[in-house]
């Protein structure tokens, strides 16, 4: 059966995905490195694949969208190495189909262009949809299902590692759920600064966009983080932690779909 390879580099994670048909059938993810050289990303994406036992044969297309412009070369020769063909890249000149209302389009990063494709194509708007991530970004769609933008704040990661950076007496800890936001050391009191500060941010976050978008709007949670706070967020409608790579693959048939139609 004919496969699609999806990529998606962002800050801290690689994140791959392997559709076939409609479906999402295999998914696996690498930390983001700058330092490492093609043939240390192909031997690591090759080694997964044959783990999944999918054969490379199979792979008639792929799709590329990267927020470190330094991987985006690198990937696009990895994928040419491994397949024999280029792949279509998220950027200038890629349909995506929205009808985009930000100041300048051109600073919309391709994530948040990913997590607004498949998320209309999975409800029917006004949309809000929360990426935890390296940041936390909130993305909002009006009712008429134009792209209007959203905010960034800072992500556990990111707020966790500025703190300890600044914090010479505090040590780096692993963010978990805390017993209690009143924490009886150090380290509890740290994890429930970071935690709890974080769940109130996105919990005021998506009730200020209710506000401006209708009370109606559907909440579409994704990203690394989501995990962490599944138990306290009932804000919700729909999680998906792979809306980026379902977004991948609707642009690329929608592409692809345009080009054969000319």
């Amino acid at each position: 059966m004919n496969k699609l390879f999806t990529a998606d580099i962002g800050n801290s994670t690689i994140a791959i995905g392997i559709f076939e048909e409609k479906k999402l059938i295999h998914s696996f993810r690498f930390a983001t490195n700058k330092e490492y050289l093609s043939t240390e990303y192909q031997l690591m994406i090759e080694a997964s694949i044959k783990q999944k036992e999918i054969s490379i044969g199979d792979m008639k297309g792929a799709i590329l969208s990267s927020t470190v412009p330094s991987l985006s070369i690198i990937f696009e020769q990895v994928i040419n190495n491994i397949f024999g063909f280029n792949p279509l890249i998220v950027g200038p000149g890629i349909k995506t189909k929205l009808n985009i209302k930000y100041e300048n389009p051109k600073e919309i990063g391709p994530d948040r262009i990913l997590h607004a494709v498949a998320g209309l194509n999975m409800a029917e708007p006004p949309l809000i949809i929360v990426d935890l991530g390296t940041g936390l970004v909130f993305d909002a769609i009006n009712k008429e299902g134009e792209y209007l933008g959203g905010a960034i704040a800072a992500g556990v990661s990111i707020s966790s590692n500025a703190l300890f950076s600044k914090g010479a007496m505090l040590n780096s800890i692993t963010i978990e759920k805390p017993q209690s936001v009143i924490g009886k050391n150090t380290k509890t009191a740290l994890e429930a600064g970071l935690y709890f500060g974080n769940l109130e941010l996105i919990k005021g976050i998506v009730g200020k966009m209710k506000e401006e978008l209708g009370k109606e709007s559907k909440v579409i949670g994704t990203g690394g983080d989501i995990s962490l706070f599944k138990d306290d967020l009932d804000i919700f409608d729909y999680v998906e932690p792979d809306l980026n790579l379902y977004g991948l693959y609707l642009l690329y048939l929608a592409n692809i779909k345009d080009n054969n139609d000319k």
